[in-house]
């Protein structure tokens, strides 16, 4: 339950910490848009 809700700054420090091996699973929102992390592989 907790932790479901999460910001998009929360999801961009999240996804920055899990770093380029977990990009196919990680979205960040950025410029008010959803980029795929593993696009830029």
């Amino acid at each position: 339950s907790s932790g479901r809700m999460i910001t998009d700054v929360q999801l961009a420090i999240f996804a920055n910490m899990l770093g380029p091996q977990h990009c196919n699973s990680v979205k960040v929102w950025t410029n008010k848009k959803w980029i795929n992390l593993k696009d830029g592989s």
